[in-house]
């Protein structure tokens, strides 16, 4: 997902492409499973390389909950999270991206899944 400012944002998980309303690009999971290893890279230093910014990046639920995040500060280009969440069918996530400065960053997100 490529951002170019700092207002939340949200991307799919599936694909490409940003919106700013947090109920447009939602993805159903397809199967009961446990997510976990949620890790974030980025093209570069999204908060400008100075180290005051931070964005925070998540993977969110249907309600804008947050349910794994880590933050991507200004001197860094990646973050992890060693927590995990319980996702059942019928629920609905999608990546959000908020705070700091994108700086026309690309976030690349991975995080497994397991039943």
């Amino acid at each position: 997902m490529a951002l170019s400012n700092s207002n939340p944002l949200y991307g799919y998980i599936v694909g490409s492409g940003i919106a700013t309303s947090p109920t447009t690009q939602l993805l159903r999971v397809p199967a009961s499973c446990t997510a976990s290893n949620f890790r974030v890279t980025t093209s570069g230093f999204p908060g400008g390389g100075g180290g005051s910014a931070t964005n925070t990046v998540s993977l969110i639920n249907g309600a804008g909950t947050s349910l794994l995040s880590c933050d991507v500060n200004g001197t860094s280009t990646s973050c992890n999270s060693s927590g995990s969440a319980s996702l059942g069918t019928t629920d609905l996530v999608q990546i959000s991206v908020n705070g700091g400065q994108h700086n026309n960053s690309i976030f690349y997100i991975t995080f497994t899944c397991q039943p």
